[in-house]
This record gives C-alpha cells, sequence and structure tokens, in this order.
C-alpha cells in the first residue's frame, strides 16, 4: 500500500509536534510549556499546531498513544512484562515523568496520566480474548469495570510517581514484582 504524500506529511508534522514536546518536557515542566514554545522546537507556525490539535493537552493524549502503540501487544495483562515495560518507560523517561507531575504545581496531570493508563489497560483488555487471567477475570466479571480499571491505573501511576521523584531508592526489579503481585492480588480480593 502506498501512502498518499499528504498523509506521509501530516503523520511528520504530528511527530515533529510530538517530537518537540518530548524535547520541552526534557528541560521543564508542561505548565511551563506554551504553544508557542512547542511551534518554536518544531519549527511549525501555530495554525499548524490547531490543525492538528486544540491545546497542548491533547497534543500530550496523541503523544501517549504512540507510547501505547510501541507497548507490545502480546504482554498480558497483570504479566510481569507488561509491568516490565511501565516501569522501563517511567525509568527510561525520569525527567519527562517529572516535568508531568511533580515540577507542576497544577494535580491535573495525575489524572491525565491516570486517564492515558486507563486507556492502555482498556486497549490491553480489548486485544486479549477471553483468558483465564485472574485480573481481566476481575475485570469482565464486575458490574463496574470501568471503576476496576480506575482503581488499577491508579495504582500504577502512584507508584510510579513515587518511585521516580524517589531517586528510585527501590531497585527496578523490586518495583516490578510488588506491582505485579499487588495487581494480582486485586483480583483474590472475594466479594463480600
Amino acid at each position: 500500500m502506498t501512502i498518499k504524500p499528504e498523509s506521509f506529511r501530516q503523520e511528520k508534522t504530528r511527530q515533529e509536534l510530538i517530537n518537540a514536546m518530548r524535547t520541552l518536557l526534557m528541560h521543564k515542566p508542561f505548565e511551563q510549556i506554551s504553544v508557542n514554545d512547542i511551534c518554536e522546537q518544531s519549527h511549525n507556525h501555530r495554525s499548524t499546531f490547531y490543525r492538528y490539535y486544540h491545546d497542548k493537552y491533547d497534543l500530550l493524549q496523541d503523544e501517549f498513544r504512540v507510547v501505547r502503540e510501541t507497548m507490545d501487544a502480546d504482554n498480558q495483562i497483570p504479566s510481569r512484562q507488561f509491568v516490565e515495560q511501565i516501569v522501563d518507560f517511567a525509568q527510561e523517561n525520569q525527567r519527562v515523568f517529572r516535568n508531568l507531575t511533580t515540577a507542576n504545581s497544577h494535580e491535573n496531570m495525575y489524572y491525565v496520566l491516570t486517564a492515558a493508563t486507563e486507556q492502555t489497560l482498556k486497549e490491553k483488555l480489548v486485544e486479549q480474548k477471553k483468558t483465564d487471567d485472574p485480573l481481566i477475570q476481575q475485570v469482565e466479571d464486575s458490574p463496574r469495570p470501568d471503576l476496576v480499571i480506575s482503581l488499577i491505573a491508579g495504582a500504577i501511576v502512584n507508584l510510579m510517581i513515587r518511585w521516580v521523584t524517589t531517586e528510585q531508592s527501590t531497585p527496578k526489579d523490586e518495583i516490578v514484582t510488588f506491582l505485579t503481585d499487588g495487581l494480582n492480588r486485586i483480583c483474590s480480593v472475594p466479594e463480600t
């Protein structure tokens, strides 16, 4: 299949804007990044930015989409490999993660990251057909799957924020084991 030149150009422009946001997040908190900064960094005009995105939050959501697409679809939730991918991403992007969370005076980034993690979990669950995995069963059998997914996403984001902002005093393998075991324990809690 041949990509149309316009589609290729559009994807290239989107990627330039995403890369600009990522680069800026290496140097300053999200709340201090303006659309002008993004345009300057990406060498695009403001009108180009607004052709693709409503605001910088919309761009950030698109960056999260790109990250979700890079996650290995074969890794089952809550498999150790799936958790390792999340922990590796947080570790490899420490500065960006800090500039999205603790370096901001607004707490809304916690909710943005949690929503992105919820979306990742929803997509992974859709990809995984009926399975014996206890976490997937918990979500599917729940009268409120949205709340179960929210609980899991909140646990993951909270632990990653704590781990990244405490200079990673806990070894990565310990974090992965703790998070994997914790997610599995969530599934084994009997209903009352």
